[in-house]
C-alpha cells in the first residue's frame, strides 16, 4: 500500500509540474518583477523595499491557487466544481448576513480572523456594517472576490448547474453580503445580468430577467422611502446609508458620487515621463 501511495503521489506531482504556459510565464514575469523591485531601489539609492512582502505574497497566493485549482480539477467535473463554488459563496453570504444582524457573532468572527487595527477602523467608520465575513481582506479585495462569486452563480444558472430555487437565495443573500464587502461588487451583478441577457433564447431566463427587473424596482422604491425613517440597529443603519449613498447623491445633486470615489480622486497624481517609463524606486 505504501508503494502504491508513493507512485500515485509521484504521478500527481509530475502532472502538477507540467503547468500550462500562461501559468508558467505569469510566474516568470512575477519573479522578474520582484527582481527589478530589489535592484531598482539600490540603483536609485532609495533602498525602499516595502513593496517586496506584497509581491512575495502575490507569488505565494498564485502558486497556492494553482495547486488548489489543480487538485479540484482532478477531483470534480465542471458541474460539481461550479456547485461547490456556489455552496462556498452561499455559506460566506450567510456568515456576512448573520454578522450584520448579530453584533456578538460579528465581534467573535472579526476578533479571530482580522487584524485589530482593521477591526477598529471598520467599527469606528461603519458601525459594524463592513469588514464582515470569513476573509482576511476587510474591504476591496473581499468585494472583488464577491463580485466574481456572483458572476459565477449567474453562469452556473445559465449552464443549468444550479436550479431556480438555488439561484434566487444565492443572489438575494449574496447581493447583501457583496454590498457589505464593497459597492464595487455590484459589477459582478451587472455582468451577471449581461450573461443572462445573452441567454434570452431560454424562456426560463427571460422570465427570470423580467422578475429580477420588477423586483428590483419595487425594492429600490421601498429603500428610497426608508430615507427619513429611523433604523434602530446601528449596523443596519450604517449599511443602509453606505448602500444608498450613490442613489441619494444622484437624487440630491444629480451625480452618482460617493465618499469612496471622492477619496480615490485625491489619490491620483501626475507622473513625470521618467516615472512613467521606469519608475523612481
Amino acid at each position: 500500500c505504501t508503494n502504491i501511495a508513493v507512485i500515485v503521489r509521484c504521478k500527481y506531482n509530475k502532472k502538477l509540474l507540467l503547468m500550462p504556459k500562461f501559468v508558467f510565464f505569469l510566474l516568470i514575469f512575477l519573479l522578474v518583477d520582484i527582481f527589478i523591485s530589489l535592484v531598482w531601489p539600490i540603483i536609485f539609492n532609495t533602498y525602499d523595499f516595502s513593496i517586496i512582502p506584497t509581491k512575495i505574497n502575490l507569488i505565494l497566493s498564485i502558486s497556492s491557487c494553482y495547486v488548489l485549482g489543480f487538485y479540484v480539477y482532478e477531483k470534480f467535473n465542471e458541474k460539481q466544481f461550479f456547485r461547490f463554488i456556489s455552496l462556498i459563496f452561499f455559506i460566506q453570504s450567510l456568515i456576512v448576513f448573520l454578522m450584520l444582524i448579530n453584533s456578538d457573532f460579528s465581534n467573535f468572527i472579526m476578533t479571530n480572523t482580522k487584524d485589530s487595527a482593521i477591526v477598529e477602523r471598520m467599527v469606528n467608520n461603519y458601525s459594524g456594517s463592513r469588514g464582515l465575513g470569513l476573509a482576511d481582506s476587510a474591504a476591496f479585495g473581499f468585494s472583488v472576490v464577491m463580485a466574481l462569486f456572483i458572476l459565477i452563480v449567474f453562469y452556473s444558472f445559465v449552464k443549468k448547474y444550479i436550479n431556480i430555487f438555488e439561484f434566487l437565495p444565492l443572489i438575494f443573500f449574496g447581493t447583501i453580503a457583496s454590498i457589505s464587502a464593497g459597492r464595487v461588487s455590484l459589477l459582478g451583478l451587472i455582468l451577471g445580468l449581461v450573461v443572462l441577457f445573452f441567454s434570452l433564447r431560454s424562456k426560463k431566463v427571460f422570465i427570470l430577467i423580467s422578475f429580477i427587473s420588477v423586483f428590483s424596482v419595487f425594492v429600490l422604491n421601498y429603500l428610497i422611502g426608508l430615507r427619513y425613517e429611523v433604523i434602530q440597529m446601528n449596523s443596519l443603519s450604517s449599511f443602509y446609508n453606505f448602500m444608498m449613498e450613490p442613489i441619494f447623491s444622484y437624487i440630491d445633486y444629480g451625480v452618482l458620487s460617493t465618499s469612496s470615489t471622492d477619496s480615490l480622486k485625491n489619490m491620483y497624481f501626475t507622473l513625470s515621463e521618467s516615472q512613467f517609463m521606469y519608475g523612481d524606486a
